[in-house]
């Protein structure tokens, strides 16, 4: 309090609580003492002027304090002796200062230094905390490391190893397998049923691709390059009334549009990917191989068709869900800039099972069976497709992931073409298939495409 009206220049408060506190509280009362510092006040300010009349002043103010006088008549002596030694009264307030303002100091160093020591010891606390919580978390990270998959070498003998022969039955795809309402049921939409229904080719492989209702220049690019050396079939759901109509003209002209009674969105990928599944169940009981794709995507049919009827095996093979890329453990995104974010009442943990990279997904036809039969039985639905179908329901058929890179001689089977200079990236003689970014998106087609079909130089930029 001293240091604060000090501070704020109120002398003549501080002189009066330093009179009325330290001076006469022996002889008066508190207030009393205010009383009486009111006069010493105004003397102690003119004797400090050097006022040559100060002492008489003194006496004249005094004496105009007659209520202060009549009740204290006996202390006039002893203002008189106060205000002759007033330079004594001023060493007193001196040496008082100086004392007081050194425990105050010591004071105030005393409580820095237990709020030090007190802020110390947090911080030790802190760290010895963050330290606990980081060894658990590396304990249970490494803890849930899964066993080391075999190399590459290992998995594609296992893969050969599955092959079939002319003998063997690929897959079992009857309807008594199936319960009854089965077909108008998809997932848990119970009124299902295909609004466009091609027939299926009796071929060796198919291509079934997933693409959106105004997509119709990417499916036109499909059908008049790659398209024409496979068979090619487009899955969609319904769309209002006037893209409708180009598809209905478009599946007249081409017979290989396939649609199902559910709106076509980004939020029902789960439900267009079992319609794939279920179109195959139904109509295509001889496929070999079975190649879900996006239709931003360029396939090299010539590497396909070797992989498929010459590596592995052209009569078919078991257990096989191939990919891209497989991720073990991805993130879960939470944040509301993503078109990908996940809530957590949709999806409770922190990172998603092992799952593959859904652009381009090759199955064997009884894998594609078996999830069908789990997604159609369980009736749980999860909008991504990828982490859903090739994640968590796959896991419950005890499988493992195969990798397009377990090829021999293609250790990047898979490009991604964001602009003209990356398609150097792109071997006609190595290259699976490759993702095309939406610029230039006409040009790397053609590019691509003659140099893998046309067996020219490839262009220049």
């Amino acid at each position: 309090m001293f240091l604060f009206l000090c501070h704020a220049g109120q002398w003549d408060v501080l002189f009066k609580f330093f009179l009325a506190e330290m001076v006469f509280p022996e002889l008066l009362s508190f207030k009393e003492s205010l009383e009486l510092t009111n006069v010493l006040l105004s003397s102690y300010v003119l004797c400090h002027a050097s006022n040559p009349g100060c002492y008489e002043t003194v006496v004249s103010c005094w004496n105009l304090q007659t209520s202060c006088c009549q009740v204290m008549s006996f202390a006039t002596p002893v203002i008189q002796d106060v205000m002759r030694q007033s330079s004594h009264i001023t060493q007193m307030m001196h040496s008082f200062w100086k004392r007081w303002s050194l425990e105050y100091l010591s004071s105030l160093q005393s409580r820095t230094e237990a709020a030090d020591n007190v802020m110390v010891h947090e911080r030790k606390l802190v760290l010895i905390v963050v330290g606990i919580f980081l060894c658990l978390c590396l304990l249970i990270d490494f803890l849930s490391i899964p066993p080391d998959s075999p190399n590459q070498e290992d998995q594609f003998a296992l893969l050969l190893s599955q092959g079939l022969t002319s003998s063997d039955s690929t897959w079992q795809s009857s309807s008594d397998l199936l319960p009854p309402d089965d077909s108008t049921r998809l997932i848990n939409l119970t009124n299902f049923e295909f609004l466009i229904n091609p027939p299926c080719l009796d071929t060796v492989y198919l291509v079934l691709i997933h693409s959106a209702p105004y997509n119709y220049d990417k499916r036109r690019l499909i059908r008049n390059t790659w398209g024409t050396r496979v068979s090619v079939y487009f899955f969609i759901g319904e769309t209002d009334p006037s893209n409708q109509t180009r598809l209905d003209i478009e599946s007249e002209t081409y017979h290989d549009i396939v649609q199902g009674r559910f709106w076509d969105s980004y939020r029902n990928l789960t439900y267009k990917h079992t319609m794939v599944f279920k179109w195959v169940v139904y109509n295509c009981p001889h496929v070999k191989y079975v190649f879900k794709l996006d239709d931003d995507v360029f396939m090299n049919v010539i590497q396909l068709d070797e992989l498929l009827t010459r590596t592995l095996s052209p009569h078919g093979t078991r257990n096989l869900l191939m990919c891209p890329i497989v991720w073990e453990k991805l993130p879960v995104l939470r944040t509301y800039r993503s078109k990908w974010r996940v809530s957590f009442s949709e999806y409770r943990d922190h990172f998603y099972p092992p799952h593959c990279h859904g652009n381009a997904l090759l199955y064997s036809p009884d894998v594609v069976f078996k999830l069908y039969q789990h997604l159609q039985t369980d009736q749980e639905y999860f909008w991504v497709d990828d982490v859903f179908i090739t994640g968590i329901v796959f896991s419950k058929l005890n499988l493992t992931h195969a990798k397009f890179s377990w090829w021999p001689g293609h250790d990047e089977p898979v490009v991604i073409l964001y602009s003209k200079m990356d398609l150097q990236q792109y071997d006609p003689h190595k290259t699976l298939f490759a993702y095309l970014w939406e610029k230039d998106y006409v040009f790397k087609y053609k590019y691509m495409y003659i140099a893998t079909y046309l067996n020219t130089s490839l262009l220049e930029s």
